[in-house]
């Protein structure tokens, strides 16, 4: 109650009081070089990994200059055959051409390797490919076209249906 308190006042903005229980819940900072990307892409796409709860919010630099990353609150989803018992979105990723980067607190080291978590590129002894499970090739050599999107098959970023509205009109 007293930190609440301490918040309504001003003070401690960055801080967020919380139980003990949610050990799923997370701060996530999304990066992302492309300007014109809509919120509502990358929220999509985020979508596809955790629960969002919040956001996303702009994270502006000391001259309150938008520094292309947006910061969302998250849950993570339970996932039993992960060593902390959660599924971690990816740390790199592409949304149609454009590349962005995700971090957290607590997040699990990531291999851009075999797009999994757990251990680094270095150290991949992945043999498979991490988007297709099918052996002979890398996971960026993967023949299986999907989109960055929404992860489905059979269409591009470019075809996407849930695109938001003001990028493609942008684009014609």
């Amino acid at each position: 109650k007293k930190c609440t308190e301490v918040i309504e006042q001003g003070k401690m903005r960055e801080y967020e009081v919380g139980g003990l229980q949610g050990d799923n819940k997370r701060w996530v900072v999304l990066h992302m070089f492309e300007p014109f990307l809509s919120d509502a892409d990358v929220t999509t796409f985020l979508r596809r990994y955790v629960e969002v709860k919040s956001g996303p919010f702009g994270v502006p630099d000391t001259r309150k200059v938008w520094t292309g990353k947006r910061r969302y609150e998250v849950e993570l989803r339970r996932d039993e055959r992960s060593p902390d018992g959660f599924s971690h979105p990816p740390a790199t990723f592409a949304i149609g051409s454009c590349r962005g980067y995700l971090y957290y607190w607590n997040q699990p080291e990531f291999c851009r390797k075999c797009r999994r978590t757990g251990h680094g590129e270095g150290e991949c002894q992945e043999v498979n490919c991490g988007k297709c499970g099918a052996r002979g090739h890398s996971t960026r050599q993967c023949p299986v076209k999907e989109c960055s999107l929404c992860g489905n098959t059979g269409h591009l970023f470019r075809q996407c249906v849930k695109r938001s509205a003001d990028f493609n009109r942008a684009e014609h």
